[in-house]
């Protein structure tokens, strides 16, 4: 999502061919089912399925990690633990319209795993309900190293509320100075309208996107080596002309039914 400071040092966007796989892309690893990553043996190492009454502090935080430095990149954004609730098996992750303790415009919700669950490869899951109505918000689904280095970043579910059928998967990779990225798109269903499934196998030699358990995208170029952490939000932004308009209704609510990582075998 590189919303930590880079979106705008963007400088180069390779785009896949339109069924996902592109001329260097290879198929994912062999034999993995990522609707039984068990059978495959890979093994599962950290689930939550929202089961409790509040967010489950022992595997997140609702904070971005940083301190509120970090929100100097969302200018008129400043996270809220409160925007971040768990009610019946469902964790919501709402922006709303402020005010808010910093005087920002829109309050914002975050939860990451930093100092609570990390690691390098696997196969990593979410169900997610993407926001309704949501000219101008901005959620992801994301992994940045645990040593606050940038680049790597993966992007398992990135977007944009004036593109309700379109998911964005990069990899960020390079250096600060010189960012570069793999990204392509894949356009399906109103993901507004109901769950789906975003997941990634990140393997030694390999990447490869998943939305509904069917491979969307594959890379073997440029793989990182960082053990990662995830971080789950929903703020406002982004590019394409995603901004908030009369048409934004708020509350904006991401709602994620399940979080699972593997280990491979």
């Amino acid at each position: 999502m590189a919303k930590i400071l880079f979106r705008n040092c963007i400088t180069i966007s390779l785009l896949l061919l339109p069924l996902g796989l592109g001329a260097e892309a290879k198929p994912p690893a062999a034999g993995f089912d990522p609707n039984d990553p068990t059978a495959s043996g890979y093994s599962l190492v950290f689930e939550d399925e929202f089961t409790g009454s509040s967010l489950d502090a022992s595997k997140w935080s609702p904070t971005w990690g940083w301190g509120n430095g970090i929100n100097n990149t969302y200018p008129t954004d400043e996270a809220l633990p409160g925007n971040v609730t768990v009610t019946e098996g469902i964790a919501t992750f709402a922006v709303t319209l402020g005010p808010t303790p910093a005087s920002r415009t829109y309050g914002t919700g975050v939860a990451t795993t930093r100092g609570k669950f990390s690691q390098r490869y696997g196969y990593w899951e979410a169900s997610i309900k993407l926001p309704s109505n949501a000219h101008g918000i901005w959620p992801a689904f994301w992994l940045v190293p645990t040593d606050l280095s940038w680049p790597p970043e993966i992007d398992i579910m990135e977007w944009l509320g004036t593109e309700p059928s379109t998911n964005y998967m990069t990899l960020h990779y390079g250096t600060a100075a010189t960012h570069q990225q793999y990204s392509t798109t894949y356009t399906g269903p109103d993901f507004s309208a109901s769950y789906h499934k975003f997941g990634m196998l990140w393997t030694q030699r390999s990447m490869t996107w998943y939305v509904d358990g069917i491979a969307r995208a594959s890379t073997t170029s440029n793989i990182p080596k960082n053990i990662m952490y995830m971080i789950l939000n929903n703020n406002t932004g982004g590019w394409n002309g995603n901004a908030v308009d009369a048409t934004t209704i708020f509350p904006a609510v991401l709602s994620v039914d399940y979080v699972r990582v593997y280990r491979a075998p």
